[in-house]
């Protein structure tokens, strides 16, 4: 999981989020989607080569399953070198900085990419 979560953890600066970014075997897109379905999000499948969503209120999941412009699928690679953290009270594991780099550098477009300013 890149975003808010990893950034804190690889930089030590915290900041405030609405959202969650999870990274997604592809062959699990569709199985993810339906589970925060039946859990009341509106989910939805807006850039169906490399990312879904799912919404309660204000605060939105981003299901990633490749880069913007599908060079990079994720698979185990991209966890390889994760190391476990504590977030939100479980034990789960960020996505390793160069995945993060990667993502940006890979097709990920402007308005995706808020979780890189600095406070």
């Amino acid at each position: 999981m890149p975003s808010a979560f990893a950034y804190s953890r690889y930089t030590g600066i915290d900041r405030e989020t609405k959202g969650l970014d999870i990274f997604v075997d592809p062959s699990q897109i569709a199985r993810a989607l339906a589970v925060l379905a039946e859990a009341g999000y509106h989910t939805t499948l807006p850039f169906p080569h490399w990312l879904g969503k799912a919404c309660l209120g204000a605060h939105c999941i981003d299901l990633v399953f490749s880069s913007g412009n599908s060079n990079s699928r994720v698979d185990d690679e991209w966890f390889a070198h994760a190391k476990e953290s504590d977030v939100l009270g479980m034990q789960l594991s960020p996505c390793p900085p160069e995945e993060m780099i990667t993502e940006v550098h890979h097709g990920v477009p402007a308005e995706q990419r808020e979780w890189l300013a600095l406070p």
